[in-house]
């Protein structure tokens, strides 16, 4: 149990990625904004004046808030929205921040799970979340949110941009479109540094499936799907291995 426990708790500080820059530039558009920041990199950013704060003790210098607690109350409307803090010692991996509409007893059905999120007081909610997983990091990305008949709902990006270096776990190929039968645009050899524009998600016979937005050594702009299985020695890789990035 105990390294169970230690292999959540790695994976949980050193595994995850995404844009921190972005983060970073969005809570420079709205003034006056409080932040409340806790362990495990989580952190809220809201408009005081739209927000109500679950507690006052909660903006206490080293609180430790309990394994559920409410930070935040945000109407909108005829809706409220609540922020609730998960806390599990035992699970860390799952610590997070819970994003509903529904009763605090009810928190989990049809919550947003989130590590950080902005609530500016114009209508809409940003929140990072995870949108796909390289090995044992999980990727986040920026993600934008309007309140709409007593739910949160989904303000859908074409494309989620990720920005990062790579390196290739295996021989990859780019096409021209989120299709391997579609023109091909370059082949790229394993070991070669790409970078990684973005990434985008497909339905197909019922599944989803996970596309990079890809550029070569040499400049070429191409899709591929990075999950790939090797049937000759019966593993899955991820013939992307993206290179930086930390915990949001």
């Amino acid at each position: 149990m105990k390294y169970i426990l230690l292999i959540c708790l790695f994976v949980n500080i050193c595994s995850a990625i995404y844009s921190q820059a972005a983060y970073e530039e969005y809570k420079t558009y709205w003034p006056n904004l409080q932040t409340l920041k806790y362990d495990f990199n989580i952190e809220v950013v809201f408009n005081p004046k739209s927000c109500k704060i679950g507690s006052d003790k909660l903006l206490k210098k080293n609180y430790i808030p309990t394994h559920k607690e409410v930070l935040l109350l945000y109407r909108k409307d005829q809706t409220t929205v609540t922020i609730l803090m998960m806390r599990s010692p035992a699970l860390p991996l799952f610590d997070g921040l819970y994003l509903t509409t529904g009763q605090e007893d009810k928190a989990y059905e049809k919550a947003i799970w989130c590590k950080k999120v902005i609530v500016p007081g114009n209508g809409y909610i940003y929140a990072i979340v995870p949108i796909e997983r390289n090995g044992l990091k999980k990727i986040f990305a920026i993600e934008k949110y309007r309140i709409e008949n007593n739910e949160i709902v989904l303000c859908k990006q074409p494309l989620y941009s990720l920005n990062k270096k790579g390196i290739t776990g295996a021989d990859i190929v780019l096409y021209s479109e989120r299709n391997t039968k579609s023109e091909k645009i370059a082949d790229i050899p394993k070991g070669k540094t790409v970078f990684i524009l973005g990434i985008d998600k497909i339905r197909y016979d019922g599944a989803e499936y996970d596309w990079y937005l890809v550029e070569s050594p040499l400049g070429l702009v191409g899709w591929h799907k990075p999950f790939q299985v090797d049937y000759k020695v019966t593993y899955a890789y991820h013939s992307i291995n993206i290179l930086d990035g930390q915990e949001p």
